[in-house]
């Protein structure tokens, strides 16, 4: 018996499992691939490469994390950024990411594509409101409308500084048989928006540029009051690549499905179906994991093969 989903190498990293280790696992849960994601180092990366194991999906770019030349992991530079030479150092390691995900068969790339220059600390203080149940409050409105006033005055160098980058990784991922998935965000201070993720979308052809849905993510800013969960999928559902599937409690994300409070069930029916599925859990041991691909396939939001 076999799920047709992927299992994140997130999950290795937090049980602090060799590699080795990690593939024998997926495989005994009954995971058909594996996602590398930019938690890996480079002998993480070899070890992989050099076992009889599943398939390879998808990557998370950067993948590996390095510490560059400047002495900055490869993860600090973002394809959004304003500065030029950081936004370059971006495009080249994207590039090495769609170099590996080519060379390991892998058919899309993950990019985080970097963050607007809001006041971080405001959103900090937003969640901080949240948690306290504190979001009914005049002075919670207040502070999460200057942060929708504050991206929409900051958000479009930002957003042009990324579509540069994605002009010059697209082509460059055709010619290797690579898609790109842009992903939505943990944070408001974050690239995309859901209007900015239509927008760039329209600019690239459908064929190798597509969204990439993590359910965390667009969860948590949907309880903050920002876009609500739903139009995610509902307005990027055909250009949809694959998901992050994951848990949260509050704003926790990241949790075993079905350990935790998502409504899977208001969810379910607008996953689109060409989208691969992809668990990307932190917070559960391998029990904890069988029993969320249970749960998604009940949910049927996961399908799998019998083997004769």
């Amino acid at each position: 018996m076999t799920y047709l989903a992927s299992l994140s190498t997130m999950w290795g990293v937090a049980q602090s499992l060799a590699m080795a280790e990690f593939a024998a696992a997926a495989r005994k849960l009954g995971f058909s691939h594996l996602e590398m994601n930019y938690q890996l180092n480079p002998a993480q990366v070899a070890e992989l490469r050099g076992l009889p194991h599943l398939p390879v999906s998808s990557l998370h770019d950067p993948c590996p994390t390095i510490i560059s030349p400047g002495g900055k992991p490869t993860n600090h530079f973002p394809l959004a950024s304003l500065k030029q030479e950081h936004r370059e150092q971006a495009v080249h390691y994207a590039q090495d990411t769609i170099d590996l995900a080519a060379a390991v068969g892998a058919r899309f790339v993950i990019l985080h594509l970097g963050a607007v220059g809001l006041e971080h600390q405001v959103e900090y203080l937003l969640r901080r409101a949240f948690d306290q149940g504190l979001a009914d409050r005049p002075g919670y409105r207040n502070l999460r409308n200057y942060l929708v006033f504050q991206r929409r005055a900051k958000s479009p160098p930002h957003l042009e500084a990324a579509c540069r980058s994605l002009a010059e990784l697209q082509p460059y991922a055709a010619e290797r048989g690579v898609a790109l998935g842009l992903e939505n965000r943990y944070h408001y201070f974050e690239v995309p928006s859901l209007e900015e993720a239509e927008q760039l979308l329209r600019d690239f052809p459908q064929e190798n540029m597509g969204y990439w849905h993590d359910f965390g993510h667009a969860e948590t800013l949907a309880r903050l009051g920002f876009a609500p969960h739903r139009d995610w999928l509902r307005r990027l559902g055909s250009r949809t690549l694959g998901l992050h599937l994951h848990d949260l409690v509050g704003l926790g994300d990241h949790r075993a499905p079905g350990q935790g409070d998502l409504d899977w069930d208001a969810l379910a029916p607008l996953i689109p179906a060409q989208a691969l599925r992809v668990l990307e859990v932190h917070h559960a041991d391998a029990a904890g994991l069988a029993q969320g691909l249970a749960f998604l396939e009940q949910k049927g939001i996961l399908l799998r093969e019998e083997h004769n």
